[in-house]
């Protein structure tokens, strides 16, 4: 929230950074929906923009960081969606007002744009595959969907011709119970590993701290 002076008074412009190289569609109704709650409470927001990762920045060193992130003004969208925002409360309140929970079943939408963190509690009735399907790289959700249907929810019961060499792979080395691995390292090694493993990454945005870099 930043303070500006128009017409002798003082109102805000809201910047909502992100973690990101472009604007998402959810990146868009988080806006609206901040931009709503400011204004229903009393804040005399004049601007509204959101900030995310210029990917073809280039860090030029001494810890100067201007022009990292590329601000998007999307005042005037959020400001004329003031009435969905209000439907999506009507909703949520129509709900929330009911005896009982929706019946609804779990699906894409749970983990769209990120995993709902109700997810355990609404499939805990549904199959517990020792190995989900889920566990396939880049496995299409609408081939997923039509193999629920059909009662598989184990990799045993994938039909082979359904997958891609990488996801065959996974799926032989898994239920073998095996370790794959494209380094030559020595199967000694490998079981001296403690297990389960633990994997760190980065961010795809975090920011360079080398000279004439970009974020990766």
């Amino acid at each position: 929230m930043l303070p500006e002076q128009k017409d002798g008074k003082q109102v805000w412009r809201m910047i909502e950074v992100k973690s990101s190289t472009s604007v998402k569609d959810y990146h868009r109704d988080d806006v609206t929906v901040q931009a709503f709650v400011a204004q229903s409470a009393g804040v005399p927001l004049e601007a509204i923009a959101l900030a995310h990762i210029d990917s073809s920045w280039i860090y030029p060193g001494n810890e100067d960081y201007q022009g990292l992130l590329k601000e998007n003004d999307l005042t005037a969208e959020a400001f004329s969606r003031t009435d969905e925002v209000k439907g999506w409360i009507a909703q949520a309140q129509s709900i929330a007002a009911e005896p009982s929970e929706p019946a609804i079943g779990t699906g894409d939408h749970c983990g769209t744009p990120f995993e709902c963190g109700f997810y355990d509690y609404c499939s805990r009735d549904e199959p517990k595959p020792e190995h989900p399907i889920n566990w396939l790289p880049r496995f299409s959700s609408t081939k997923e969907k039509e193999l629920t249907i059909k009662g598989v929810y184990d990799l045993k019961d994938v039909p082979d011709n359904l997958l891609n060499d990488k996801q065959q792979r996974v799926k032989d080395y898994t239920l073998a119970n095996e370790v794959f691995s494209t380094l030559l390292v020595p199967q000694q090694i490998w079981l001296r590993m403690i297990f389960p493993p633990i994997f760190s990454t980065l961010k795809p945005s975090s920011s360079p701290y080398l000279s004439g870099k970009v974020p990766v």
